[in-house]
């Protein structure tokens, strides 16, 4: 306890935020007057009038409280130079709880003399009085005698010579304020404070760790001796640990604590060890002990509960979270914002419906708590999980309004929701936006938004913000780059995606199997067969062992550009790199097989692939019903499609198309109307080759005003711009456009 005494102040400073009784008062006063100044430790010295000393609560207690009860009567209370009265304990303003005011002049003890009654103001008045009147009534109702004219003539006296101006001895006698501690000083001591808990946890920490079974419990004896009862030392003791990575040691700690009958467990302390249980998934353990706080007297209160929620949420446990949250109600004990947003954020990652989510939002706000801006990103994150942009965006309103700003994961999430949505403005928007908000954006928002660009085929705009990205100082990562390549390759921009991955190198990454895999299979696309063999050789030689879709890639391309002795090849390099084919291995062969008419071929990859336990999908019962078509085999197609149903294979317009093309070839074109019936009744759109199927059946068979009616259909389908539209129109062109000219010239006679 620091008590500081002057002419001017005296400053009351404790560890207790409260006010000073008024029986503490005398004491303190008792002890500035009655014990010499030697007892006390000089911390500075100013002015002659102005000393300040430090007390020790074992000085209060032992010999200042013998003081307390001797010379009472012989103290005034003065104020600003004017005596005033003393009001009784109970009616005492806490308004005067910091600083008490001072006479410069001693008592006649030699004693200070404090002032602090609820009745004086800061200009010393007292109840509409001056302070001449102020001073001579208190000093009658301190002394128990009215005062005398003499007294009063004084009094005034004493107040108009203070008043007076341009007085040297006015100015001299003019009250000075003590010099109360800065902000700053306050600061330095609590970081002094600070450092010494933080060197006692320290040593505590490293004499607990160092020992072990009964010399770890004498460690946490001496510890005892060293913390007292003070709680958040043990809590800081317990964190450190976890920081250590010995969470077992910190439970070890708080067990001490349970037994120790001098160390007085405090809530804190257990939701300290309930968060450390909840992080390391001990989380039977955490509930164990948060049951055990009500044996403990210890009445839970909304931060265990919240604690234990976030326990159960962060091990994805989001049933066990909502029952803690039903029960802290059920309780009585209201859940706060902290609350909301863990169980929001739990359900929000779990398949719990947003129903469950939207109804916890109302509810936090019906009971009058107001979101914060972690609340909202919650429910933003969770409506875009949901693919509930509309709803989102409403939330992100209300946002607005009440001046929040997204954060970065918020801002991502909507950039890539609305990027995928193929809403591309409201994407670049709030890329804008989060920029101008002061919400940098990081690597993560410049992928989705790159990710955006791509789908739209806008790779110009897409190069200049990958630019872009790196003068605004952030690095892109490797899925970044992966990310770029594909959009070049995409675009065919072969010499930009050789520059990727020269800024791979550049940043010390190296390209993995999806950099080599994406690079492989732009060229193969783009039917560069060669260029995507040289990436192959370039991969292996980096030591980026190729994949099973590495493999796929490459058969899949040289299947559509190139000879099947290079398939074979290819697929018989597969399976010596220790590969197991799949689906797609055995389906690209079998539609490699099927457009050549080997079908025979075909049936053998397909008992390999029964016999490998691979299940067919519609591509591969697709692939062989056309290796059947080829030749016309419409009984061999249909068994196969109707194996296909039977499997629980849901069949597709290719599916359809090539069983009509094998009634087509012999000639059956009444069961190809049949089967397009079929199709467009389960609800399937005929596309350009499936017209174009139809119409050279027809054409073979010289039915060509049926001809004309598909040739018409297949016309139709060159709305979609697609090449392959074109090609199969002008194979047929010549004939058709003539039997038009001719329907034409029939309707004019």
């Amino acid at each position: 306890m620091i008590l500081s005494w002057a002419s001017q102040n005296v400053l009351w400073s404790t560890a207790c935020p409260r006010s000073p009784s008024w029986q503490e008062l005398q004491i303190f006063a008792k002890a500035v007057n009655l014990h010499d100044s030697e007892k006390f430790k000089r911390r500075n010295v100013g002015p002659p009038s102005c000393s300040r000393w430090c007390l020790s609560s074992d000085q209060v207690s032992a010999s200042v409280g013998r003081a307390a009860a001797e010379h009472l009567e012989s103290w005034q209370v003065v104020v600003d130079g004017t005596p005033v009265s003393v009001s009784s304990p109970s009616s005492s303003s806490s308004s005067f709880s910091r600083v008490w005011r001072a006479d410069q002049d001693h008592g006649p003890e030699g004693g200070v003399h404090y002032g602090a009654p609820a009745a004086v103001d800061q200009s010393g008045r007292r109840n509409g009085s001056t302070k001449a009147e102020a001073g001579v009534s208190g000093r009658d109702a301190l002394s128990g005698a009215s005062p005398t004219a003499e007294e009063k003539g004084e009094a005034k006296s004493r107040a108009g010579g203070a008043s007076l101006g341009g007085s040297k001895s006015a100015t001299a006698l003019k009250p000075k304020p003590f010099p109360i501690a800065s902000k700053a000083a306050k600061s330095i001591r609590r970081k002094k404070k600070s450092d010494k808990n933080e060197e006692l946890v320290n040593k505590a920490v490293v004499d607990f760790l160092a020992n072990s079974g009964d010399e770890a419990a004498l460690a946490l004896t001496r510890t005892a001796e060293t913390f007292g009862n003070q709680s958040s030392l043990w809590d800081q003791m317990m964190k450190q640990l976890e920081h250590r990575g010995a969470r077992g040691k910190a439970l070890q700690v708080f067990r001490f604590l349970q037994g120790h009958s001098t160390c007085e467990l405090s809530e804190h302390n257990y939701l300290t060890i309930i968060g450390i249980l909840g992080r390391d998934g001990k989380l039977a353990l955490a509930r164990e002990i948060f049951d055990g706080m009500k044996g403990a007297q210890i009445a839970p209160s909304v931060l265990s509960y919240t604690a234990l929620i976030c326990g159960y949420a962060k091990q994805g446990l989001v049933k066990k979270a909502l029952e803690v949250f039903s029960l802290m109600q059920s309780e009585g004990c209201s859940p706060n914002i902290v609350t909301y947003n863990t169980i929001i954020h739990a359900c929000a990652k779990s398949e719990v419906g947003l129903e469950k989510i939207a109804g916890l939002f109302g509810e936090l706000q019906m009971k009058g708590l107001k979101p914060d801006d972690i609340t909202y990103n919650c429910m933003i994150n969770a409506y875009i999980s949901g693919n509930l942009l509309e709803k989102a965006s409403q939330v992100l309103e209300a946002m607005r309004k009440d001046k929040y700003v997204p954060n970065v994961v918020t801002y991502t999430s909507l950039v890539n929701a609305y990027g995928k949505a193929g809403q591309l403005e409201i994407a670049v928007e709030l890329f804008e936006e989060m920029k101008k908000n002061g919400c940098a954006p990081n690597t993560w928002t410049y992928n989705a938004l790159l990710k955006a660009y791509g789908n739209e085929g806008l790779y110009e705009k897409a190069s200049v913000l990958y630019k872009e990205m790196g003068c605004a100082g952030c690095v892109p990562t490797l899925y970044t780059f992966n990310t770029v390549l594909d959009l070049y390759g995409r675009g065919e921009l072969f010499v930009e995606a050789e520059n990727v991955l020269v800024d791979i190198q550049k940043t010390g990454l190296s390209p993995d199997r999806v950099t080599y895999n994406t690079l492989i299979y732009s060229y193969s696309k783009a039917g560069h067969i060669g260029k995507a063999l040289e990436v192959l050789g370039k991969m292996t030689s980096d030591g980026c062992r190729p994949d099973l879709w590495t493999y796929n890639i490459l058969l899949d391309a040289t299947a559509k550009h190139g000879s099947i002795e290079e398939v074979i090849q290819l697929y018989n390099d597969l399976k010596e790199a220790g590969h197991k084919p799949n689906v797609v291995s055995y389906g690209t062969l079998i539609n490699m097989y099927g457009r050549a008419g080997q079908y025979e071929e075909a049936e053998e990859v397909w008992l390999e692939m029964c016999k490998a336990g691979c299940t067919p999908n519609v591509f591969v019962f697709s692939a062989l019903i056309n290796s059947y078509a080829q030749h016309g085999l419409y009984q061999e197609a249909q068994t196969v499609f109707s194996d296909m149903l039977k499997a629980g294979v849901r069949p597709d317009v290719r599916s359809y198309t090539v069983l009509m093309d094998a009634y087509g070839r012999a000639g059956l074109c009444n069961h190809m109307q049949r089967i397009l019936s079929e199709m467009e009744g389960s609800g399937f759109v005929p596309d350009a080759v499936t017209y174009f199927v139809l119409v050279r059946a027809f054409t073979n068979a010289e039915r060509w005003n049926d001809g004309l009616q598909y040739y018409k259909l297949m016309c139709q389908q060159t709305n979609l711009g697609t090449e392959i539209s074109q090609e199969l129109i002008s194979e047929y062109q010549t004939e058709y456009e003539c039997l038009l000219q001719l329907n034409k010239e029939r309707v004019k006679d």
